[in-house]
């Protein structure tokens, strides 16, 4: 928290129950002058359990069944079948942690980087696998690779006596489907019908032929606890309101849903708060990087995925904490109303069948209002209508921004493009029940969090280390609170003052005052044009700005030039635009800490493995602090044990910031406990394995056995972190250079 460069001051937040339930209110109202002090934002000052978890106040209006809900969520999350090829699900970047620990295929060449010169993308890292040999967009990282940006001495400051000898913009990040244009689905088939696009990328040979699996132009970040986060993805355009359609919130200004009234069904805009998690929800499944040939939309994989059965390529564990009751497995093999098995059989040792015992029709219909999806009548949808984002500098996806053009007539669908009103709005359905899935995934129960529960006591090292990290370190300036993050619901949104905190002024790294956004910061890990992060634009045919600094100084200076829906979302700024500018570029969203030993690889570009090399960039002050001068965060510089005057960190000191964030891991996440726990997964290890019968070739894939709500087995033992070499504990392992 920057409270001393900080130019309006904050009330002191009062109870949870009137943070949740004016926070809709207070995000909207003219904003109010600030005279009070503010509180403190220390990791230990308040229990990450007194922490409300964030959700809508009028959630009741759309969910009259959490539970089923949470299960509908969990389903989706986790199944293959969403994926065109049948293979790719959410889970699948986010399995393991909520992180992804593959390494082969696994690389993306810079994609995003503007700089000036910059070359067409080049892999720089990434071993050809010997058997057979395939080019870098197929290869595999191993520990070697690692640091991408290493100076010959790691923790001293980057500079002519100093230059780096490695110095990759590669990106560490998931693998995720080869590059297809979609045609349809096949009603009862998982996989999509498509036909092949070239790939000059991804490629190890021909590019028609010889396609690998995309990899994103970012390293995946944990779903775990982001729940707490404002808004979601590294440069942040997961909307903290969603509009029940894609991520973009009130920008999008179109957006609608379908909603029946009396027989009447009519396209209805909605905001809905706190609820950057399902405005996250609904960008991978239409990404041509990520999960769906290119151009498919949200009514198409409706009419798909409620004709299969939920998980029917996977088992689910009779003592799933969530899936359980309803898992086939357990119910000896029912069916849903409408679900129909596709895919099922026996993994190695499961003992049971694949799926659940009810369909998605019926969850939803137990989960939602009626309003949503009650309706006898036909949503038409013209062909070829949807806004579609083409790739550009940057982002290079293809994905449609809605269903296209709709009308409404009587009678039963009968065509390819005619839907009912829940495959039609199949995107809010989706959004919300993954959000309120993905909101039971918060860990509380760490060693620091017993530290300050006065329950267990942090040892000498670790004392020392957390130290720093509130001390000289300067960590908990940008990792504050019990969340780890200043892009927290409860740092950027005090709902107690009645203000919003989201926009503040700063001095910034050249001396001068810049509004910026609050959370996401310019910390120099690679220059600025390489990944302009959060000073991006929305994916519009008139873009506009991502960040809420750029926004509201649009918003002062020509209103007009912004959808009308989007204004009144759009945070005041604290103080007066004169003589004032936004430091934006090349600032991402500073994640959360917990579980941090099992993240990995790190940051927004995935280029660090250890703890320990995380470490040695702060300690050195950056990559490029000259270069980013203009955008950088003040408290990036070279971190000395008596700053400013003293010595560099020692690498005991170093060792200990390391032994401190190890007691941030939660043991429920390290065993996969209840609500940790999880469907039987299939994950592409080979970019060239297009179908899952490649994928489960051995050595083409990996397979996640089931986990139910008890966790891992002794024998399976605990995750491990990133390119986990047997080292005789994580502390050796993360301390590694």
């Amino acid at each position: 928290m920057r409270s001393e460069r900080r130019l309006v001051a904050r009330r002191a937040w009062v109870s949870a129950l009137c943070w949740i339930v004016g926070l809709a209110v207070a995000v909207l109202a003219p904003q109010l002058a600030n005279t009070a002090e503010e509180p403190s934002n220390a990791i230990d000052a308040i229990r990450i359990s007194d922490v409300p978890i964030p959700e809508p106040a009028n959630l009741s209006e759309f969910v009259v069944n959490r539970q089923a809900a949470i299960q509908l969520g969990k389903a989706l999350f986790w199944d293959m079948q969403v994926g065109s090829d049948g293979v790719q699900a959410c889970a699948t970047c986010h399995a393991e942690a909520g992180s992804d620990h593959r390494t082969g295929n696994a690389v993306s060449p810079g994609l995003l980087d503007q700089t000036a010169g910059a070359q067409p993308p080049v892999f720089n890292v990434g071993q050809d696998p010997p058997n057979p040999p395939r080019s870098h967009p197929n290869g595999t990282v191993i520990a070697a690779d690692y640091p991408f940006y290493l100076p010959t001495i790691p923790d001293q400051k980057v500079d002519g006596d100093n230059p780096f000898q490695r110095e990759h913009n590669d990106v560490t990040s998931s693998q995720g489907v080869r590059s297809t244009l979609f045609q349809r689905i096949v009603k009862g088939n998982p996989v999509d019908e498509g036909t092949p696009l070239p790939d000059d990328v991804f490629n190890v040979g021909d590019p028609t032929d010889d396609r690998a699996r995309r990899v994103e132009p970012r390293n995946t970040p944990t779903m775990i606890d982001a729940i707490r986060n404002t808004a979601q993805f590294w440069d942040g355009r997961a909307n903290f309101y969603f509009n029940g359609v894609n991520p973009f919130g009130p920008a999008s200004a179109d957006a609608r849903i379908l909603v029946n009234t009396g027989g009447n069904v009519s396209l209805v805009a909605i905001d809905l708060p706190f609820s950057s998690l399902a405005s996250q929800a609904v960008g991978p499944p239409l990404s041509d990087f990520e999960m769906s040939w290119a151009l498919r939309t949200f009514a198409k994989l409706g009419k798909k995925m409620l004709s299969l059965t939920p998980l029917g390529l996977q088992y689910v564990a009779p003592t799933d904490s969530v899936l359980g009751p309803i898992a086939r497995s357990t119910t000896a093999g029912a069916v849903g109303t409408r679900g129909k098995p596709s895919g099922g059989g026996k993994p190695p040792g499961a003992g049971g069948i694949n799926g659940l015992a009810v369909s998605y029709s019926d969850l939803i219909k137990q989960a939602f209002a009626g309003k949503l999806w009650n309706s006898n009548k036909t949503v038409v949808i013209i062909p070829g209508t949807a806004d579609t984002h083409s790739p550009t500098a940057e982002d290079p996806r293809t994905f449609v921004l809605d269903n296209g053009t709709v009308t409404i007539k009587s009678g039963r669908p009968t065509g390819e493009n005619e839907f009912t009103q829940m495959e039609a709005n199949f995107s809010f359905f989706w959004g919300m029940a993954i959000q309120l899935y993905e909101a039971t995934l918060v860990s509380d129960d760490t060693e620091f969090d017993k530290a300050v529960r006065g329950e267990a006591t942090l040892d000498a090292a670790e004392q020392r280390g957390k130290e720093i990290f509130q001390g000289v370190g300067k960590c908990e300036n940008c990792h504050g609170g019990p969340e780890f993050t200043n892009a927290s619901v409860r740092n950027t949104l005090h709902l107690s003052d009645n203000n919003d905190h989201r926009v503040e002024l700063m001095t910034m790294g050249d001396g001068n005052l810049a509004f910026y956004d609050n959370g996401f910061y310019n910390i120099s890990q690679t220059r600025t044009l390489a990944d302009i992060g959060r000073g991006g634009r929305h994916p519009f045919a008139n873009p506009i700005p991502l960040a809420w600094s750029d926004l509201a100084v649009v918003k002062a200076t020509n209103p007009g030039s912004l959808p009308a829906r989007l204004l009144p979302f759009i945070p005041e700024l604290p103080g007066e635009l004169e003589g004032n500018r936004t430091a934006t570029r090349g600032a991402h969203k500073t994640p959360g800490l917990r579980n941090i030993a099992l993240t990995g690889p790190y940051f927004h570009n995935g280029s660090a493995r250890t703890l320990r090399q995380v470490v040695q960039f702060y300690v050195r002050g950056g990559n490029y602090p000259d270069a980013n001068i203009n955008d950088l965060d003040p408290d990036i510089g070279v971190i000395r044990t008596s700053h400013p005057d003293g010595p560099i960190l020692s690498s005991d000191d170093q060792n200990a910031l390391v032994a401190f964030l190890l007691t941030l891991t939660d043991d429920d996440v390290r065993w996969e406990r209840s609500p940790f726990d999880h469907p039987e997964l299939w994950l592409p290890l080979d970019g060239l394995a297009a179908t899952l019968a490649e994928v489960k070739q051995p050595g083409r894939g990996q397979h996640l056995p089931a986990v139910g709500a008890e966790g891992r087995t002794q024998a399976q033992g605990p995750l491990r972190p990133f390119l986990w070499d047997d080292s005789d504990s994580e502390l050796d392992y993360h301390t590694q250079e």
